[in-house]
């Protein structure tokens, strides 16, 4: 009786440690926007003020499923999508929040636009570097 017990301690606590590492882009939703005037160029730009189960995800090591696209191959220029290209946030069908700026840790193996592949790396949450998504994965790796 205690081997099962324990068995079953350790598979639930098992299960919750993955739980914790796995991002889906469901919970990549929680952010708003907020427009504010850019002090130099006087534009409005929206900046995302993200909720607080992300905020504690922020620098955490995450695994996520999504659409690759390759946007530059010779300066490493990489986004992972919840969408395939042709619905993409820059596409017009779907947010800033369904896209993922990739920082590999090695130059990657060569991927097809919209191929579906699982990475592992360490999420940021950019809300103040207007010129970059607000989504990075950092030191990323393909996992199976």
């Amino acid at each position: 009786m205690v081997r099962i017990i324990g068995l079953i301690a350790f598979t639930f606590l098992a299960s919750f440690t993955y739980g914790q590492d796995k991002l889906t882009w469901k919970m990549l939703e929680e952010v708003q926007f907020k427009a504010e005037e850019d002090e130099e160029t006087g534009e409005m730009l929206w900046y995302p003020t993200f909720g607080s189960n992300l905020l504690m995800m922020d620098e955490s090591k995450v695994a996520i499923e999504g659409y690759m696209i390759p946007l530059d191959l010779d300066k490493g220029l990489y986004v992972l999508s919840a969408n395939p290209f042709a619905a993409c946030f820059f596409c017009g069908n779907a947010g800033p929040e369904s896209v993922m700026a990739i920082k590999f840790v090695e130059r990657p193996r060569r991927f097809d636009t919209d191929e579906v592949v699982k990475l592992e790396g360490y999420l940021e949450l950019n809300s103040t570097d207007v010129m970059e998504l607000n989504y990075i994965l950092n030191q990323a790796v393909e996992v199976d």
